[in-house]
Order: C-alpha cells, then structure tokens, then sequence
C-alpha cells in the first residue's frame, strides 16, 4: 500500500507541475485533479466520495473530469473533509493542503485498512447498508454503551 501511494503522490506532485501557471508565478491544479488524486491517494471509491457529498457518482465522476466545475460550496467543504485537504487548497485558492484535523491516519483511512483485513467487518459495515437510517442510529447507541462499560 505504501508503494501505492508513494506513486500517488508522485503523480501528484507531476501533475501539480504540469498545470497552468496562476497570477502570482506559482503553479495552480484544477480542481479535478486534485478530486482524483486525492481520492485515489486515500483509496476512496467514487461512491465513497459521492455519499458523503450527497450526490450520484456520476457526479463525482464529471467533477473529475472536469465536465462540472461549478460545485456547490456545501460540497466544497463535505469534499474537502473527505479528501483531507483545507476548501482553500480544493479550490486553488492556496498551496497549503494541509487540513490540521486530520493529523495521522485519518478515520476513513483506519476503517478501509479494516474492511480489507476483517472479514468480519466487511460483512458488519456490508449488512448495515441495507438498513434504515433510525436503525443504524440504534445500533450506534447501543455500540457507544457497550465501548464506554
């Protein structure tokens, strides 16, 4: 996994230098680029991006591809959270992406890393889709009381 994404950020940083120039001399991303590089960086699934942000994956899809470029600044933010990157650096308005609350491996990282070595898991968060919102709740309250014993 960490050749993997040693390569991603390669790419990243590639692509980042192959982009267009912005008014201050530094060098700007698009934001599609950043979209994918950062959701394969992170091994998010294009329906991973989108039910977070609320929208169809193929909507995820066109925002990497660049076919929207007008993306609702509620997305923005949901993206930015997602991707682990400040709205500032999604948008191209800054080349600080680092967002200070994720600071070692994020959530979505810790929770990936357990779906693909837990069997188990996998089926528990494979089952839970197929639930109803007031019933995922229930069972989160009930998981909270049996951790906090």
């Amino acid at each position: 996994m960490n050749y993997n994404k040693n390569i991603l950020r390669l790419r990243l940083q590639c692509a980042k230098m192959n982009q267009q120039t912005n008014i201050n001399g530094g060098v700007e991303m698009q934001i599609k680029d950043i979209i994918k590089e950062r959701r394969m960086l992170l091994g998010l699934t294009l329906e991973d991006i989108s039910k977070t942000c609320g929208v169809s994956h193929t909507t995820v899809q066109r925002w990497e591809s660049g076919n929207i470029t007008d993306i609702k600044a509620s997305k923005i933010k949901l993206l930015a959270n997602i991707l682990e990157v400040t709205p500032g650096y999604l948008m191209g308005w800054t080349e600080n992406m680092e967002n200070k609350i994720f600071e070692g491996k994020s959530d979505i990282e810790k929770i990936i890393e357990r779906i693909h070595k837990d069997d188990n898991y996998r089926a528990l968060l494979s089952s839970s889709l197929k639930l109803k919102n007031e019933d995922v709740l229930f069972i989160k309250d009930f998981v909270d009381r049996i951790i906090n014993k």
